[in-house]
């Protein structure tokens, strides 16, 4: 296991790799004051969230650009493009509720609601509208 072992007695954990590129850094006022002190990786929650893809795509969100990864669902490039948010908005996931809709322009040109959950993503994809729970989302 890799990262910061704790040196303090009493304690035996441990603590992810210190250079990553997602840190706690604020002092929670509820933590001893063991924890304010240290940063926290969180660069390998990332890992197993995505399908395997080898390049980002560009899409465009409501007349903004993004680069997502390709080979996965839309709910998952919006969790890649806004992490915090999308990871402990709203959403089931699976398709039972309808807090991810979008509305995006189908290869035909007609726009077609969807479910973030269920599409994946295609390069140069449209979106053209999001429900309420993703435009605040991917707005914070």
């Amino acid at each position: 296991m890799t990262g910061l072992k704790s040196e303090n007695e009493g304690f035996d954990f441990f603590l992810p790799d210190p250079k990553a590129s997602c840190r706690i850094t604020a002092k929670p006022r509820h933590l001893s004051r063991l924890f304010w002190r240290l940063t926290v990786n969180c660069s390998d929650a990332r890992e197993g969230l995505f399908e395997s893809f080898s390049e980002l795509v560009e899409i465009e969100v409501c007349r903004h650009r993004e680069l997502v990864p390709e080979n996965n669902k839309l709910l998952r490039c919006f969790q890649y493009i806004k992490m915090d948010a999308v990871s402990v908005g709203d959403y089931c996931w699976n398709g039972d509720c309808t807090n991810c809709q979008i509305w995006y322009r189908a290869e035909d040109g007609e726009i077609r609601s969807a479910l973030a959950c269920r599409l994946y993503v295609r390069p140069g994809m449209v979106i053209t509208g999001l429900s309420a729970n993703l435009r605040i989302d991917l707005t914070e």
